[in-house]
């Protein structure tokens, strides 16, 4: 008598929370956007960087993810386009637009320049809408290797008479060293998540590093009850760390193995970092063509660079607007260049001096 009984069906393996080709190809950004896509680890953020006078104002059950963002195609090639929206407690019609950025190396391009920008852009978007304007608070988060200091627009002006300092369009912005936090420092912050945020992202790159602090990143504060959320984030920061450490598969499972969680999470972990690497290899054959198409842009955007450069530098009384209208560029582009132009200039005079 034949066996009639149904083989099993394959278990699916769940999908990614997020596209595993543009993880592989921009790790740092997807990392800090897949957590900062949670209002709950803005809302902790907000509380760990903000004055406790301003927090006060703010009403935090109001966050959102706001879709009016005003970032245009110059300001795209710097930012990561994290907006979210909070009302003030006090006035409940007046919005604040939160914009979160991240830089995983030092920029060459000043952030403060970045941030007038979008606040420029956003200001400017919500007059042509017959909007009130909208204020905006700016968090920038750091964790690269080389030492940069917050920089505001009046100290991009090094040698302006203090009388003068007035008339430039200063403002403010909270500035986030993570590579200068200590350990320790990390360790103590009440916020859940954000120690295990702060901790991978400083020592990410490190291997030594994530082998001895790898229970630390993986495992959550107790008290924090979002079961599924900690395991998604879990999982996502060992995907993180098996895209820019040097750690092997066979390490990653036996650090898994060892950490003190059920072994039902225990094996979700492991099954997470197994479909890593097997989707890992697919997604970067994928990402190198599209990579090559990204490389042949960016590589037409720096030849522009650099012709623009020379012509600036050897016809140094055409204006931007003429350049653009003789070269058939867009003026925001000249003018982005220019300023790179500038900055150069005035590093190289303080180097100088």
């Amino acid at each position: 008598m034949k066996n009639t009984a149904r083989p099993p069906r394959a278990q699916k393996r769940k999908p990614f929370p997020f596209d595993i080709e543009e993880f592989i190809n921009h790790p740092h950004d997807k990392f800090v956007k897949f957590f900062l896509s949670h209002k709950v680890v803005v809302a902790n953020l907000l509380r760990y960087a903000l004055d406790k006078k301003l927090l006060k104002q703010l009403n935090l059950r109001s966050l959102k993810p706001s879709k009016d963002s005003a970032i245009d195609d110059v300001l795209r090639e710097h930012f990561s386009d994290i907006i979210y929206q909070i009302n003030f407690r006090a006035q409940k019609i007046l919005d604040l637009a939160l914009i979160v950025e991240h830089k995983s190396e030092k920029p060459e391009f000043p952030v403060s320049l970045q941030l007038l920008r979008y606040k420029l852009n956003k200001y400017e978007m919500d007059f042509r809408q017959q909007k009130k304007l909208t204020p905006t608070l700016a968090i920038v988060l750091y964790h690269g290797s080389a030492d940069w200091k917050k920089e505001t627009l009046v100290s991009l002006f090094p040698d302006l008479p203090d009388d003068f300092k007035p008339m430039v369009p200063n403002f403010e912005f909270i500035f986030i060293n993570v590579s200068e936090l200590a350990d320790e420092t990390i360790l103590a912050i009440k916020e859940s998540i954000l120690p295990n945020f702060f901790l991978t992202l400083k020592h990410g790159r490190n291997a030594n590093q994530v082998r001895k602090l790898f229970q630390k990143m993986v495992t959550f504060a107790e008290g924090f009850d979002r079961i599924e959320l900690i395991r998604t984030l879990a999982k996502v920061i060992v995907f993180y760390l098996s895209k820019i450490s040097t750690i092997t598969k066979t390490e990653f499972k036996e650090m898994t193995t060892a950490l003190p969680i059920p072994d039902a999470s225990k094996k979700q972990l492991s099954a997470f970092e197994e479909t890593y690497y097997e989707g890992r290899a697919d997604g970067e054959k994928r990402g190198e063509k599209r990579g090559e198409k990204r490389g042949e842009k960016r590589g037409e955007m720096k030849a522009k660079e650099e012709m623009l450069l020379n012509f600036m530098k050897t016809s140094p009384d055409w204006t931007d607007a003429k350049i653009a209208k003789t070269f058939k560029l867009d003026l925001q582009f000249v003018q982005m260049v220019r300023a790179k132009m500038t900055q150069k200039i005035v590093r190289s005079q303080k180097a100088t001096a």
